[in-house]
């Protein structure tokens, strides 16, 4: 997207402002915007759906927040950042932000000093790791393709 409007207060506002200048009704939005559904223990994808009208217009009016699988689906679809689509503002990396000092200077001891890391900072970078790999466009283009096997597959079995 070129150029982004910088006075949308809410989430909704921007979600609006996005679909006007695609000149997309609410319903081709919601068909195109397609999310994971997930099996009862959260982990496993069974199978993508496009989200629901009613799920857009609940945003746009500030009814409903979205869902994190939302909020990505609307990013990509659009090209713009979750950080503007929820502040309304782009990320600005300062010194000050994420880890506090002590476990910045707690990081950097880790590193230097100790040949075997800490098991919760192994945790916590492995996450970051896992979390970029599930926003990259090979992530999802992964998960496409093996939502095209399993479809394949299904309807090799059923013929």
């Amino acid at each position: 997207m070129s150029v982004i409007k910088s006075d949308l207060n809410t989430i909704g506002e921007r979600l609006y402002y996005l679909r006007r200048n695609a000149h997309l009704s609410m319903q081709e939005l919601a068909s195109n915007l397609i999310v994971p559904v997930y099996g009862a223990d959260n982990k496993v994808i069974l199978y993508y759906k496009a989200v629901a009208q009613s799920t857009i217009n609940n945003i746009e009016k500030d009814i409903n927040r979205p869902s994190s699988d939302i909020i990505i689906a609307i990013c990509r679809y659009f090209g713009v950042s979750a950080d503007w689509l929820l502040t309304g503002k782009e990320y600005e990396p300062s010194e000050n932000q994420g880890l506090n000092s002590r476990e910045k200077k707690a990081d950097h001891e880790q590193d230097k000093t100790n040949s075997t890391p800490d098991p919760q900072y192994l945790k916590k970078i492995i996450r970051e790791e896992v979390l970029n790999f599930m926003r990259s466009e090979e992530f999802s283009q992964l998960s496409l393709n093996l939502l095209v096997k399993k479809l394949e597959t299904k309807q090799t079995k059923d013929s």
